[in-house]
């Protein structure tokens, strides 16, 4: 039997705060008590002023995010995307937004420049060097007007995307998809994803994600993803984030689309394209060809021909004037002799 409930329910969020101010109440002290310091890259930095502290968000090593509360006057000091060591305690945090717990600044020196940017200099530094983004780019044309295509759809199993995807798959009923779930926060998984589904024997294998922070792509610039679609003999279609996400993985890739539904259109509209007859039209262009020489075979003898006949029409000429000639001579010449001696 269910029973109503009397009682007034509460927010998820509200019970955090509330349980936090009991810890915060009966272990504040003991956490005070000792002192880290945490290498943090700032990512935003509040406006308003708190009893002399300044509200600043950070992430950590491992992208964690950490609120930091600062003094005033180190806050002044601080710049957006610059890495820094902060030196505090920490203590229970007055919203779960960012964590149960929050840094509070004692001091901070500067590091150096942001960490994300740093990192993928590194990477495009090796990506390029090994020649990751060299491999040639397949053209599909052989998946063209194939009555079946096996996939394999290299995602996270929780993903909203593969729904999306099975939707355009739907308008073409010889595409055949398996799941190869991978976590897509994680590089090397990923890279093992890939590298599993290229020894499958797959027609094509794609990758995609939905959208999200710029950070969540990073590891699609991880060189580890990027070499394992290098190596890979089945062609890649890639289709991650929104249309200003890109990554090298994109850069790899056979084919890259700005989203995953696009990447799944562009294999359907590949699918569906007739086969191109080449042999009708070789054998069109040989009928052509032979025609052609027929023809200018004929001309050509047409012409030998021709110029046979003119060679006989000139040396019949040349003889009739000879002749002529010798009849002039030896008629009219003695003749004139004749003459010119009676006038003497």
């Amino acid at each position: 039997m269910v029973q109503s409930i009397h009682n007034k329910t509460t927010l998820l969020h509200d019970a955090y705060k509330d349980i936090m101010q009991i810890i915060k109440k009966t272990a504040a002290s003991e956490i005070r008590t000792k002192e880290f310091v945490i290498l943090a890259e700032v990512n935003k930095i509040q406006d308003k002023v708190y009893g002399g502290y300044v509200y600043i968000q950070s992430s950590a090593d491992n992208e964690s995010e950490l609120q930091l509360v600062v003094p005033e006057e180190i806050a002044s000091t601080l710049r957006v995307d610059h890495c820094y060591a902060f030196r505090g305690t920490f203590e229970v945090s007055a919203s779960p937004t960012f964590g149960f717990f929050q840094l509070r600044v004692i001091d901070a020196n500067f590091i150096g420049a942001s960490m994300k940017v740093e990192a993928k200099k590194q990477a495009a530094q090796e990506i390029i060097e090994k020649g990751y983004l060299d491999k040639y780019k397949d053209d599909f044309s052989r998946l063209r007007g194939k009555s079946s295509c096996r996939v394999a759809l290299v995602t996270s199993k929780h993903s909203q995307v593969v729904r999306d995807v099975h939707e355009v798959f739907r308008q073409h009923r010889g595409i055949q998809y398996e799941l190869v779930p991978v976590k897509l926060n994680n590089a090397s998984v990923i890279a093992e994803g890939i590298t599993s589904a290229a020894d499958r024997h797959y027609d094509v294998i794609m990758i995609v994600r939905g959208g999200g922070k710029e950070i969540d792509f990073a590891v699609f610039d991880d060189p580890r993803v990027v070499k394992a679609i290098h190596d890979s003999t089945t062609p890649i279609i890639v289709g991650i984030g929104h249309t200003d996400n890109n990554t090298f993985a994109d850069k790899a890739a056979d084919r890259s689309e700005t989203t995953p539904s696009k990447a799944a259109r562009f294999l359907v509209d590949v699918l569906d394209k007739p086969i191109h007859n080449y042999s009708k039209t070789s054998n069109q262009r040989r009928k052509y060809t032979a025609q052609t020489y027929g023809n200018a075979q004929n001309y050509s003898q047409t012409f030998r021909r021709s110029q046979a006949g003119s060679a006989v029409i000139y040396a019949t000429l040349i003889v009739a004037l000879i002749i002529l000639a010798g009849v002039f001579f030896f008629t009219f010449v003695p003749k004139l002799f004749d003459s010119i001696l009676k006038s003497i």
